[in-house]
């Protein structure tokens, strides 16, 4: 289950996130992993984005078939409803290399600058351990597939959202991030009027560990039905309400034209 919740009065932003969560399921988790999932996502625009804690990703579901993964991070509207999006991706495809095996992290007590210190290490593809520290965020290739497929999985979302594409395929070679198929019926959605200046002066700098989020073009409307397939449970998308959002994220400036 994962849990997305509007900490600062987002709750039209956090409704439209809801529906990324669950596309961000479908692509990342198989259905017997989504169930063993528990994470809260908190949606605002003043708290500054919170990544997953090491500690949570390092902690062991349990020997069970009942044991969850809980989680909980922090995004942030501040920079714009696209750049939300792609850290919500971000973190969700740390917590697919943890339920996978692909990204392990521990501890270990060392001995640096005279005294003991106990360091996060991370094993990447079952190979020789490290500690996380001594590595540049952007030479570990952990961070490096999470930027990537983020950035992916965010552009597929908004795609979907637009109207512009019905069908995502399955990826994934050895020893690469798994995305399994989605594939649903395009929404009739009529391009919204153009957008007014946002409200209220959202002045916090972006976070260094999201990518450079991608520019999205409103596509005419299409004739077809709203029936949703594949994303989690099948579902109906509700047309007025996914307008009225969009529009609404428009006119404050949070969404692109």
């Amino acid at each position: 289950m994962i849990e997305v919740v509007a900490i600062e009065g987002h709750e039209a932003e956090a409704g439209l996130l809801r529906l990324a969560s669950d596309f961000a399921t479908a692509r990342l988790f198989t259905p017997k992993q989504a169930k063993k999932l528990r994470i809260v996502i908190e949606v605002g625009s003043v708290q500054a984005p919170q990544p997953i804690s090491r500690d949570e990703l390092m902690a062991k579901p349990g020997l069970f078939k009942s044991a969850h993964y809980h989680y909980r991070f922090v995004i942030s509207l501040a920079n714009g409803f696209d750049a939300c999006v792609m850290q919500m991706m971000h973190e969700l495809i740390h917590a697919s290399q943890i339920i996978n095996g692909r990204y392990q992290i521990g501890t270990k007590r060392v001995k640096r600058d005279g005294e003991k210190q106990t360091l996060h290490t991370a094993r990447w593809l079952h190979k020789k351990a490290g500690f996380i520290d001594d590595m540049n965020w952007q030479d570990r290739p952990w961070e490096q597939e999470a930027a990537k497929y983020g950035q992916q999985l965010a552009t597929e979302f908004m795609a979907m959202i637009y109207g512009t594409q019905a069908a995502f395929v399955a990826e994934g070679a050895k020893k690469q991030l798994r995305l399994y198929e989605v594939s649903f019926a395009l929404p009739n959605i009529e391009p919204a009027a153009p957008a007014m200046a946002p409200e209220g002066n959202f002045t916090a700098q972006p976070p260094s560990e999201i990518a450079q989020t991608p520019s999205y073009d409103v596509p005419p409307a299409q004739d077809k039905p709203t029936y949703v397939q594949g994303i989690a449970e099948p579902r109906l998308l509700k047309q007025d309400a996914l307008q009225a959002k969009r529009n609404e994220l428009q006119s404050r400036g949070l969404l692109r034209n």
